[in-house]
C-alpha cells in the first residue's frame, strides 16, 4: 500500500487550540509554577527523559502503563489497531502536551499504541512520584489534576465528535483542536483520525478553497 506524502496546510496562524487553553499544565504557565516552586523544579529537572526516533514506539497496545509522559519535543500519535491490522489515530500530541493511558494512579494495560511522528524527546513522570509530587506540593495539585482532567476531558469530546459530527465537521473540528502542528501531519493521518478516506479528505479541503 502506498504512503501519501502530502502535509495538510490550514492556511493562516490559528489561536491556541481549545485543548490546551483549558489544561493550565499544557501551557508555558507550567514552567512560570517551576519558577515559584524551587524543589518542584529540582524534581522535574531529575524526571528520565525518553528519546524517540521517528517511527519508534513509546507504547504498544496492551503494553502496561504506570507513568505520564509530556512532550519537550516533536510530534507523536495515539492509535488504535484492529485483530486485522486496521489502525486508526486517536490523537496527536505535540510539544507541551501530555501523554497517558488509563486514570492514574491505577496502572492499565494502554488500549492504543503511540509513535512517533518526528524525532521526539518526552520527560517521563511514573505515577508513584506523580501522587508524591502532588501530596509534597499542595499548591501545584490543583494544575496536575487539570493534566489529568484534560486528558479524560479530550477523551470524551472525540467521541462525541466521532457520533454527532458529519465528516467536514469532523475536519474543521479538527483543524480547531491541532490547526498549530496540522502542517506537520501526513494526510493519511489526518483522514485516519477522521474516520474516512485520503480522497475524501482531499475533496473536503478542496471545497473549503472554494
Amino acid at each position: 500500500m502506498n504512503t501519501p506524502t502530502a502535509r495538510i496546510n490550514p492556511g493562516s496562524n490559528r489561536a491556541e487550540s481549545p485543548a490546551l487553553a483549558s489544561c493550565s499544565a499544557c501551557t508555558p504557565d507550567l514552567d512560570s509554577l517551576f519558577a515559584h516552586t524551587p524543589g518542584l523544579a529540582t524534581a522535574w529537572n531529575r524526571l528520565p527523559r525518553r528519546p524517540l526516533r521517528k517511527g519508534e514506539h513509546l507504547l504498544q497496545l496492551g503494553q502496561p502503563v504506570s507513568s505520564m509522559w509530556r512532550v519537550e519535543q516533536g510530534l507523536l500519535r495515539m492509535y488504535y489497531q484492529s485483530a486485522q491490522g486496521t489502525e486508526r489515530n486517536r490523537s496527536f500530541h505535540a510539544e507541551g502536551h501530555w501523554l497517558g493511558a488509563g486514570a492514574p494512579p491505577v496502572a492499565t494495560d494502554s488500549p492504543y499504541a503511540i509513535e512517533a511522528l518526528e524525532d521526539s524527546l518526552l520527560a517521563e513522570v511514573p505515577y508513584t512520584l506523580l501522587q508524591d509530587l502532588m501530596a509534597q506540593y499542595p499548591t501545584v495539585r490543583g494544575t496536575l489534576q487539570d493534566t489529568l482532567d484534560g486528558i479524560f476531558a479530550r477523551q470524551n469530546q472525540r467521541l462525541s465528535e466521532l457520533l454527532l459530527l458529519d465528516a467536514a465537521e469532523r475536519y474543521q473540528a479538527f483543524l480547531d483542536l491541532y490547526g498549530d502542528m496540522a502542517d506537520r501531519l501526513r494526510l493519511h493521518h489526518v483522514a485516519s483520525y477522521l474516520g474516512i478516506t485520503n480522497v475524501a479528505l482531499s475533496r473536503i479541503r478542496r471545497r473549503g478553497r472554494g
